[in-house]
Order: C-alpha cells, then sequence, then structure tokens
C-alpha cells in the first residue's frame, strides 16, 4: 500500500486510480464531503493541477439536533446621572434659605381644664413640611444638618398678633401653660400623597388648656452652629431661621367636642411607621 502526503496529511488510494478524503469540520467549513479524484501518472506522484473537487453538500440537519441561535440580548438605555448643581453642594449653610408650609391644619379639640390626664389632641394632626434651597433657588437635602432643626410650637391669639403662651412648664404668672404635649418635633423622611419624598414635622400630641379660638406659631431653629467648613457644633442658643402660623382652630367643652375625621395624609404617613393619632374619643 502506498502512502502519499497530501495538504500535510497522509492519504491512501482506493482503487486504483481515485483518492476519496473525508475533509474534518475545521477544513471545511460547511461539512461538505470532498472527493477527491485524480490521475495518478506516475502513480507515486500527486499533480495539484489534476485534482478535480466535486462538493457534495451535507444532508440537512434534523430541527431537534441543531444547535439555536443564542436568545437576542435586551436593549437597555442607559439614564444620565442626574444632575447637580455646584452651587448647591458648596451652598454656606448661612445662605440656605428655610421655608415651612403647614400642610395639614387643626380644626378642633377639647379643653382639658386641670384634669391633665383627660386631654384631647388636636385633630387632624399638625403636619408642617420643611422646604430648603441654595440661593439660585435649587432645592437642597442637607442630610448633615438635618439632626440639628428642630419646630417648635407656641400658641397665639385668633388674629396672630400675639402671643399667648411658648408652652413651658410653667406659664406666664406662674400660671399652668395653656398649650400642653410634644411641642418639639424633628425632621421626619416621609412620602407625601404624590409619591415625592419630602421633610416633615409631626405634632400629633397637642392640647390646649381653655376654650377659645387660637393659631400656632410653628418656628424652626438650629440648634448647632456651623463653621467654615460646613461642620456643626451644638450651640447654647438655637438660630431662628424661619416660622409660620397655622389657620385658626376652634377649642370647645368636652361636652360639645367632636373629633375631625382622620385624612388621606394621615393614613399615609401612619402606614410609613410614623406615630401620629387618629380619631379618639368622644365623637369619633
Amino acid at each position: 500500500m502506498h502512502l502519499f502526503l497530501f495538504q500535510g496529511r497522509w492519504v491512501t488510494p482506493i482503487g486504483s486510480r481515485v483518492l476519496s478524503v473525508l475533509c474534518t469540520e475545521n477544513a471545511c467549513p460547511r461539512n461538505a464531503y470532498i472527493r477527491m479524484k485524480m490521475h495518478l501518472n506516475p502513480p507515486n506522484l500527486i499533480h495539484p493541477h489534476l485534482l478535480q473537487r466535486e462538493v457534495v453538500r451535507h444532508p440537512p440537519v434534523p430541527l431537534q439536533f441543531q444547535i439555536p441561535f443564542p436568545p437576542r440580548l435586551l436593549r437597555v438605555e442607559a439614564r444620565p446621572p442626574p444632575s447637580i448643581k455646584v452651587s448647591s453642594l458648596l451652598a454656606d449653610p448661612q445662605t440656605r434659605i428655610y421655608r415651612l408650609e403647614v400642610v395639614q391644619q387643626p380644626l378642633r379639640t377639647a379643653e382639658f381644664g386641670m384634669a391633665n390626664l383627660s386631654r384631647l389632641p388636636l385633630t387632624p394632626p399638625l403636619v408642617v413640611k420643611l422646604m430648603i434651597n441654595d440661593p439660585t433657588g435649587s432645592p437642597l437635602v442637607p442630610e448633615g444638618e438635618l439632626p440639628f432643626l428642630i419646630a417648635h410650637l407656641s400658641l397665639v391669639s385668633e388674629d396672630g398678633t400675639r402671643s399667648l403662651d411658648m408652652g413651658s412648664q410653667i406659664g406666664r404668672d406662674n400660671q399652668a401653660p395653656i398649650l400642653y404635649g410634644n411641642l418639639v418635633s424633628s425632621v421626619d423622611h416621609l412620602e407625601d400623597l404624590q409619591g415625592n419624598m419630602g421633610l416633615f414635622f409631626l405634632f400629633p400630641d397637642v392640647s390646649v388648656r381653655w376654650a377659645g379660638k387660637y393659631q400656632l406659631a410653628i418656628t424652626l431653629s438650629r440648634i448647632s452652629n456651623s463653621d467654615a467648613a460646613g461642620i456643626h457644633n451644638m450651640s447654647k442658643n438655637g438660630t431662628h431661621l424661619c416660622h409660620v402660623n397655622t389657620n385658626v382652630f376652634e377649642v370647645v367643652p368636652l361636652n360639645q367636642y367632636t373629633a375631625a375625621p382622620s385624612t388621606v395624609l394621615t393614613q399615609a404617613f401612619i402606614r410609613q411607621g410614623a406615630r401620629m393619632f387618629t380619631s379618639l374619643l368622644p365623637g369619633s
């Protein structure tokens, strides 16, 4: 048997004058069977120019053996990063603009006289929104400053011109304070009815001792001083930042009191974990 070197492979003639070569997948990209026919003259030589190629295509592969193409990847559009103004990042705490807005007004409560244990809170609970802007008007959320911001309540007359009680333990002329309850609130991060996160002060436990018509004054203060690097340190006297008043509300005798119905905003804040009261006792 004679062996011949053909294109780097040892082959042997089949019969007298025909050489059959089965190409591998690497040699034939289309998986074709190639039969090489040649005339051996002389028999120990192979003349390339005498070779004739006859390409016979491989029969189609059954569907169950076909390899599917990889699934097409979904195109995900990259969102541009949020634009942050440099002026907002570098805004000096002393140049920030603070504003309070009463988003839920109290309507009524019952007087409790000298019976502190029977007092009822204002309904619906007072809710105040805090907004902070830099000098250009861009909104800010200064996380480092928020723990030092507090809102404090005081009672004023119906027309809002006269301060009646600052909510201290002992009122004027050594009398018991008219305004009673949790009168100081820190900032809460909560979602409003439109689904937007905001900064809120909540006052769910505020009572008034005597019947009448009043307003509440809400004062925003910073209980710290900030240095040139923006670092806050506790200070003896808070810094007054802004204030706002509520609408007029009514305090009635207990036997005439009917609690205001719970609001959608109150229920939304309760679901988010805020500690707020729903309707309590008489007439609720």
